[in-house]
């Protein structure tokens, strides 16, 4: 089972909590490792997560996601969106920020896109999962 908390307003809150279920549940629903598992998910401004990028990467500009693990007993990691950048690069808002939402989960369980066969694996997994959920 995978189970999050949503750090975000309340109009975000309301707006992304059920599809976020969603795919999270998908996302279990396919996980290999049936364990529980626990995630933050963290909405914020293009500021804070150029920040962060800053701080963490060394790179200074604004990204649309971060993803952050941290493999504590009750917590696998940290994923920052950024609200802002990522109304920018997609007209279908809901679209963009689950699609996000599900690049930063598949991060936290160990996917990654560091040449052409993960990248089209993971890629082509969180379209999937994404089209499923909304």
């Amino acid at each position: 089972m995978i189970n999050f908390q949503l750090n975000a307003n309340l109009k975000f809150s309301n707006k992304y909590n059920e599809y976020f279920k969603k795919i999270a549940k998908i996302v279990s629903k396919n996980q290999k490792n049936k364990k529980e598992i626990f995630f933050e998910v963290n909405i914020v401004s293009d500021n804070k997560i150029r920040s962060l990028n800053k701080k963490y990467r060394n790179i200074d500009k604004v990204t649309d996601v971060l993803s952050f693990s941290i493999n504590n007993s009750q917590l696998i990691g940290e994923i920052f969106i950024a609200y802002q950048y990522a109304k920018k690069q997609n007209k279908n808002e809901i679209y963009e920020i689950c699609l996000l939402f599900t690049h930063g989960l598949l991060h936290l369980l160990g996917y990654d896109h560091n040449n052409k066969i993960n990248t089209k694996q993971m890629f082509d997994l969180q379209e999937k999962i994404v089209h499923e959920a909304i």
